[in-house]
C-alpha cells in the first residue's frame, strides 16, 4: 500500500465520518465528540503523510541531485 493509497483512505473515512454527523439525531453530543475527535486523529495522521512524502521527494532529489 503507497502513502497516496492509505491518503484516500483516509479521505473516505473522513467522508463516512461527516455523513455519520450528518444522520446523528439532535442531542447526541457524545456520539459528535467522539466523531469529531476521530475526524481529528485523521486529518492529524494525514498531515503527518503529507509531510512525510514531501520530505521523502525533497531527500530522493537532494541525494540525485534533480532540481
Amino acid at each position: 500500500m503507497t502513502y497516496k493509497d492509505i491518503i484516500l483512505s483516509l479521505n473516505m473515512i473522513e467522508s463516512e465520518l461527516n455523513d455519520a454527523v450528518l444522520q446523528l439525531p439532535v442531542g447526541s453530543s457524545d456520539s459528535e465528540t467522539s466523531i469529531d475527535f476521530a475526524m481529528s486523529e485523521i486529518n492529524n495522521l494525514r498531515h503527518k503523510l503529507e509531510s512525510k512524502v514531501s520530505r521523502e521527494q525533497k531527500d530522493y532529489k537532494e541525494l540525485y541531485n534533480i532540481k
